[in-house]
């Protein structure tokens, strides 16, 4: 049995120097550019803790579970100045609330090695993998905004590890995130009251690696 846990501390982003273009339209001066920055930005401390246990030479089963602190990122807040008609007001601050949740992830994966170069340090010559993943959906309904879809709570995964020489694999994975559905009520955004959401995903990876 192998057991492990990590921790990633939190980490701020601060966009400047971008550009934003508000539509002023309904005042007779059409759209509006204006340098833009965003503040209150920032990927979450994270808690992992796996488990990987190998009850037969050929089947590894792992577990794992994480703890992501999206509680912490309560408002985004763009500021745009300078604009480029001198008629528009000179600053405009826009505050997108989050207030998300904390989530849970559970994790499980299988992989089952189907054959093996016993002459080789590293014996896996072709492994098989599945797995399955569930987290809770972070967005609140009253703040659940098309920016930020992360609403996925099922996920599927499936993917081969093929070694051709000791030195040389290849990995290939897939990710299938299960549609979800969400009716919401941002009355920030121009969807209006009950408007709906739905989300799937689809990932391919791959990885070709060389061993020293």
């Amino acid at each position: 049995m192998t057991i492990g846990a990590s921790y990633t501390s939190p980490v701020r982003f601060n966009f400047t120097n971008g550009q934003a273009a508000l539509n002023f339209s309904a005042f007779g001066l059409g759209n509006v550019n204006y340098d833009a920055r965003v503040s209150g930005i920032k990927w979450p401390q994270q808690v992992d803790v796996s488990m990987a246990v190998r009850p037969t030479e050929q089947l590894l089963v792992a577990l794992t579970t994480s703890w992501i602190n999206w509680a912490s990122i309560n408002t985004v807040e763009i500021t745009a100045t300078n604009p480029d008609n001198s008629l528009a007001p000179s600053k405009v601050n826009l505050k997108v609330p989050f207030n998300w949740k904390d989530q849970v992830v559970l994790g499980l994966g299988l992989s089952y090695t189907v054959l093996q170069e016993h002459s080789w340090k590293q014996r896996d010559r072709l492994v098989l993998r599945i797995g399955y993943n569930y987290s809770n959906n972070p967005v609140p309904n009253e703040t659940l905004s098309p920016l930020a879809p992360l609403i996925l709570e099922h996920h599927f995964t499936g993917g081969f590890g093929f070694r051709f020489t000791e030195k040389w694999a290849f990995d290939l994975g897939a990710v299938y995130g299960l549609k979800n559905s969400v009716t919401y009520t941002n009355t920030s955004l121009p969807f209006g009251p009950n408007a709906t959401e739905s989300v799937s995903a689809y990932y391919i990876y791959n990885t070709l690696s060389y061993r020293f």
